[in-house]
């Protein structure tokens, strides 16, 4: 989105996108390594440098003074831990590999969206207060304009019946065990609701016996859909109400205005794990349950709007309209003040 804007808009400027993934294990860093010339020759002749990760060559070599580098970090807001934060924890990095690394070094500006944000970022990636720059992020945007169908031809194609609710459930990625969603599926009354399932990416146990849990719950009546058939910020748009843990989509669901709720029944383990900049007992303890049922009943309860706005207004502060066009007019800003 941001590369668009900058060609429609500001196509007189170069601009070029390097993203690739690196691999599993020592070979995929071996593979990568010509990428990162091909990075190394882009950060030597570039003057503005957009980053939504952690990057090796921004991080671990010397750049030019007239190089700005930007990080837009790949989620609004940081409910778990992450980076300098949790050094030498069990879901963390070591020192030493921060160390050698150059873990989120050079560092210009960092987006976030609230100043409650803001906190959590400046600890996760050590970085001075002055470098905080509170402006939308580009995925607001996406959330906020996402093209899709309508509610009646995704319901159709699926075989939905009008009177389900559906119900998207995005739990966040368990390095050391599977993510065990049947005990809610259980709970759901299968003659109201519908289960979206979409986990995440890197949840390969989970993902190996998806199917065969999914049969499982049809035999209990209730309609359980994986949802890898679209994104995640599709769902949020076709589905009646979101339910998560401790991702970040917990804040950026707050943006559709749907009920939203937190199922957090390994919440003491994972705290122990990983860690939470944000707990949702006590930032939504009305939509946050810790067992099964409980969450059943919270579904079947009225809700109320009202906690989940003033949720959304402290992690997301900044305005949300056209993020991508003020971050593109102020990284061209940078490239005129360095001239």
């Amino acid at each position: 989105m941001l590369h668009r804007v900058l060609q429609q808009d500001y196509g007189q400027i170069p601009c070029m996108v390097l993203a690739r993934e690196i691999g599993p294990g020592a070979g995929g860093l071996i593979r990568y390594i010509p990428f990162m010339l091909r990075q190394m020759y882009h950060l030597a002749i570039s003057r503005v440098v957009i980053l939504d990760g952690y990057c090796i060559p921004v991080c671990i070599l010397s750049h030019g003074p007239e190089t700005r580098v930007i990080q837009l970090w790949h989620a609004i807001a940081a409910i778990k831990k992450f980076g300098y934060q949790i050094l030498d924890q069990p879901g963390g990095r070591s020192s030493a590999a921060a160390q050698a690394l150059g873990m989120h070094r050079n560092y210009d500006h960092v987006l976030c969206c609230s100043p409650a944000v803001g906190e959590h970022f400046r600890q996760g990636f050590q970085i001075s207060e002055d470098k905080l720059l509170y402006m939308g992020l580009p995925r607001i945007d996406a959330i906020c304009r996402q093209e899709q169908e309508s509610r009646e031809e995704i319901t159709q194609r699926l075989g939905i019946p009008e009177d389900r609710e559906m119900i998207l459930y995005v739990p966040t990625f368990r390095r050391n065990r599977p993510t065990d969603w049947r005990k809610l599926a259980r709970a759901m009354d299968p003659e109201r609701f519908v289960l979206i399932l979409k986990l995440h990416e890197l949840d390969e146990q989970s993902r190996a016996r998806m199917q065969q849990d999914i049969a499982e719950a049809a035999e209990g009546g209730l309609t359980v859909i994986c949802g890898d058939d679209h994104s995640t910020y599709q769902w949020l748009h076709y589905c009646d109400r979101i339910i998560t843990d401790y991702s970040s989509l917990g804040v950026e669901a707050s943006l559709t205005d749907k009920p939203l709720y937190f199922y957090v029944e390994d919440i003491e383990e994972y705290s122990r794990e990983v860690g939470l900049n944000i707990d949702p007992r006590k930032e939504l303890p009305g939509a946050t349950a810790l067992t099964a049922e409980e969450m059943a009943r919270l579904l079947e309860s009225p809700w109320d709007p009202r906690p989940q706005q003033a949720f959304r207004d402290k992690f997301i502060s900044v305005p949300t309209e056209h993020c991508t066009e003020d971050l593109a007019a102020f990284a061209v800003g940078l490239l005129k003040e360095r001239k």
